[in-house]
């Protein structure tokens, strides 16, 4: 997820010396990332848009202790948002992964056409169900969140090979549950 003409360093730096005009730049630009890498891990709106606006809000009180360390920026706001979702499952004792996925897709049953899409969500949900937490993860930046492979690593501290072979095994592991269930 590039910005485009954009240089989002210079704005962190600003950000971090007080221009309060550069971190709404940065907030126009990240919270919709955030905020849909949030929602696939609580599946509640109304939770994902609190824990977004808190991820701003930790961050904006921070960004003067924010140093560039070879990752994107990006990967800053995730990682924040990531602690803020395991604060809430320990807070509420109720781990929330990707589940309930038909939910946000409002299938009705009304027409054979929908039944056939609500079955195919069942099972592409049980499928993801029965991955790890990490791969659960990596499905949702990549595939909900619109990440890269770099973007991934930076957050979820693995190379770059390693997310390759993560979102491969995933990926296979989704194909091999849905076949089972067929």
């Amino acid at each position: 997820m590039e910005l485009k003409n954009i240089d989002i360093e210079k704005l962190m730096d600003l950000a971090a010396s007080g221009d309060n005009m550069a971190f709404r730049e940065i907030y126009e630009n990240f919270f919709t990332p955030v905020y849909k890498y949030v929602l696939t891990r609580t599946k509640r709106d109304d939770l994902a848009k609190d824990i977004s606006q808190t991820v701003f809000l930790k961050s904006f009180k921070n960004i003067k202790r924010y140093k560039y360390q070879g990752k994107s920026p990006l990967a800053y706001f995730f990682t924040i948002a990531k602690n803020e979702i395991i604060n809430d499952w320990r807070k509420n004792k109720n781990n929330q992964s990707i589940n309930n996925l038909e939910e946000r897709i409002k299938v009705e049953d009304t027409t054979e056409r929908k039944t056939e899409d609500s079955l195919r969500i069942d099972k592409v949900k049980s499928a993801i169900e029965s991955l790890t937490e990490d791969q659960k993860e990596l499905i949702s930046l990549k595939f909900i969140s619109g990440l890269d492979n770099s973007e991934i690593s930076e957050i979820i501290d693995k190379s770059e090979e390693a997310i390759r072979q993560m979102q491969f095994r995933a990926l296979k592991a989704i194909k091999e549950k849905i076949k089972e269930n067929e």
